[in-house]
Formats: C-alpha cells, structure tokens, sequence
C-alpha cells in the first residue's frame, strides 16, 4: 500500500502569498505521485487556510481536483478548519459548548469561525467515527485512524472511547 500523509497546505494564489510556490510544489508532487500509483493521500488538516472565506476553497478544491479525481484524497480538520471560540451551536461535530480548550493548549480561533462546517459539507468520510473530525478505514493490510487534535481526546472523552473500540477491533 502506497499512501501519502501530510498536513498544512493552503493555496497558492500569488496576490496573497507573493513569490511562495509552497502549495503550488506541494499539489505538483502529489500529482505526479499519484500518476505513479499511489493508493491514497490522507491530508491531517489545515487544508485550505480560508478562515471563513469561501472563495479560498473554491480556490482549493479546484487546486487538489486533478489528484482528487485519480484517488481517494482523505481529510481531517486541523485548527484552521475547525478552532473557534464562539458559535458553538453551529458546530457540526457535537461538542459540548465552544470545543476542546484545554489550559495547557494553545487553542483559539485559528479557523475564523468555521467551526469545520465547510469541510463537513465539502468531504465524505467513513461513517464509523464522528465525520470528517474522527474515523478509521483499512486499505490493503494497513488500518488507518484519523484523529482529532481538535476535540477532547483525553481518557474517557467520545473520542478516546471511539479510538479505544476502534483499535480493539483490528485483527492482524
């Protein structure tokens, strides 16, 4: 099983980044590594940078669609799709109040109050976890779990209790 994993992104869109070709390399190489073969691409979050600007993932998904449409492209959030302070009532991953804000984190409002709604509505993922936030899936012999810096993981939380079952119910 060949796969890529990686998180951070952006686009690149020279008004705003300048002479940065950071995406631009990072979309190419994915490109030509998927013309060679490759399985899937499992991107951990910080996909587009738009902050609540809905023409940066126009921008963005048009950027990944010629390696989404070879092979499957999986996401997660990172704290640029999904940090927030307030608004919590819109938070489509159902956790309690305005998220994960532990005292010894640096959690805040990274995602400009997207609260994850445009990557929920933009990715399907397995429906074995919560979403797009957290979930597993087996390609060839590797069992991939994709998981949420973004949300309590401590012991006892959903997430935790999710990760535990789920890692309980790999058979190799």
């Amino acid at each position: 099983t060949r796969f890529i994993g990686f998180g951070d992104m952006g686009v690149h869109y020279p008004p705003f980044h300048g002479d940065s070709t950071g995406a631009a390399d990072v979309t190419k190489a994915l490109e030509e590594e998927a013309a060679k073969g490759l399985d899937f691409i499992l991107h951990f979050g910080d996909l587009s940078y738009a902050r609540g600007r809905g023409y940066i993932w126009d921008q963005f998904m048009s950027q990944m669609s010629t390696v989404a449409e070879q092979i499957p492209y999986m996401v997660g959030v990172g704290n640029h799709e999904y940090d927030h302070v307030s608004g919590g009532e819109k938070d489509p991953s159902g956790a309690p109040e305005n998220g994960f804000h532990p005292d010894w984190g640096n959690y805040g409002e990274d995602g400009g109050g997207e609260c994850g709604v445009p990557t929920v509505h933009r990715y399907v993922s397995p429906d074995n976890g919560n979403g797009v936030f957290w979930y597993s899936f087996d390609y060839g012999l590797v069992h991939v779990i994709q998981f949420s810096s973004e949300h309590d993981f401590r012991p006892g939380s959903r997430q935790f209790l999710w990760l535990e079952r789920d890692l309980k119910s790999v058979d190799r």
